[in-house]
């Protein structure tokens, strides 16, 4: 039960540490699922769009990719894919 328990304190102390890396980041990033639906925002991808999250949740990854990506992205999509990645994360250049 203690092993457990102690497995159990270290996965949510590294989730903490990966959600305060997340949202602290001057990175902008987003989570999406595979078809480019958004679940999450950090501030700073927030601040290159310029949606506020709720606007960005109605929106989809390729309402904002430019069509003249959209084969390159459709190729790593199928990389992600390739690996069973059930989501990514996108860094803003």
């Amino acid at each position: 039960q203690r092993l457990t328990d102690e497995g159990a304190a270290a996965k949510r102390a590294n989730e903490e540490k990966l959600r305060a890396m997340f949202e602290m980041s001057p990175l902008g990033m987003a989570r999406t699922t595979q078809d480019g639906a958004f679940l999450e925002a950090n501030a700073a991808f927030l601040g290159i769009v310029g949606y506020d999250l709720d606007e960005l949740l109605a929106l989809s990854y390729w309402d904002l990719t430019p069509v003249r990506f959209a084969d390159d992205e459709a190729c790593q999509l199928e990389c992600l894919e390739s690996v069973a990645w059930n989501s990514h994360v996108f860094v803003s250049r």
